[in-house]
């Protein structure tokens, strides 16, 4: 694990650092969103905890990430996840407008490099992906542009990666 996550070359296994260092206690009350984007299709998630053990209310939403989107810039392909998003609560709202943002979780299926739990460096797009951007920049940041830029209300608390995000989930 140690060569897997230094800066040498030659790990048959090569890491990156997460900052996902504490999982929930089960104690946690308040509704909760997250994204998850990988391969083709991407999911969105309201979860509304109760704390002590309440069984969590979910709901769920799938959508298929077009072959264009698969090709286009970074930005459109943020903007048809905000697009979405926004009619995801449409159906499943949360925070009412002037409130503090809603917490979103974001899990990224693309290798990159976390500089912080909210931000991560896009390294390069795979699974298919061809896009004409994005390389280099923030992911966080590219979303929350887009989220803005439709009035939606919701701030990236935490980025993870599919591994982190497998893992937390148990």
């Amino acid at each position: 694990m140690v060569v897997g996550l230094s800066k040498k070359t030659g790990s048959v296994l090569p890491m990156l650092p997460s900052y996902a260092v504490k999982l929930p206690t089960g104690d946690e009350k308040g509704m909760y969103y997250a994204l998850d984007l990988g391969g083709t299709n991407f999911r969105m998630l309201r979860v509304e905890l109760n704390g002590k053990g309440a069984p969590p209310k979910f709901a769920i939403k799938e959508v298929e990430i077009p072959a264009e989107c698969m090709r286009c810039t970074a930005e459109d392909l943020f903007g048809f996840i905000a697009d979405s998003l926004g009619a995801f609560l449409f159906w499943y709202p949360g925070k009412g407008a002037g409130e503090a943002p809603a917490p979103l979780g974001f899990c990224f299926s693309f290798p990159m490099e976390q500089k912080s739990l909210d931000s991560g460096i896009l390294l390069a797009w795979t699974k298919g992906y061809a896009n004409t951007s994005g390389v280099g920049a923030d992911v966080v940041a590219l979303l929350q542009a887009e989220l803005r830029k439709r009035s939606i209300n919701m701030k990236v608390e935490a980025l993870l990666n599919d591994t982190v995000g497998t893992m937390a989930a148990g």
